[in-house]
């Protein structure tokens, strides 16, 4: 059986101010007994991403691991609450299509003079 889980499945940043780079790892792992092919990893809004090694490893072992980098684009312009997501695709029995939902409130960089 082909089988998956994300650790974790939610990333939560808090409130950050602008400006700051907000990036977090996690892992998907084979919790299967058979080979776990990814046909897509991709994000749903382009003030965020995902980089690592999926891009050249579409495939994980039994019981193997796969760490990838979320990141989120925080230009300082974008004051507010915000919950994107990141999705997977593969051939998972279990869930086929996962996903992890990121959060994260940008308020305005403080100044004190």
């Amino acid at each position: 059986m082909k089988s998956t889980t994300i650790i974790p499945d939610t990333i939560d940043f808090g409130k950050v101010n602008s400006g700051e780079k907000l990036e977090m790892r996690f892992n998907i792992i084979n919790i299967g007994n058979d080979t776990l092919v990814f046909s897509r990893v991709w994000t749903s809004c382009g003030c965020d991403g995902v980089s690592g090694e999926w891009y050249q490893k579409k495939y994980l072992l039994p019981n193997d691991s796969l760490e990838l980098t979320y990141f989120f684009i925080n230009q300082g312009s974008r004051i507010g609450k915000y919950q994107e997501y990141v999705h997977i695709n593969s051939n998972a029995i279990n869930k086929p299509y996962l996903y992890i939902v990121t959060k994260v409130q940008i308020i305005e960089k403080r100044t004190d003079k």
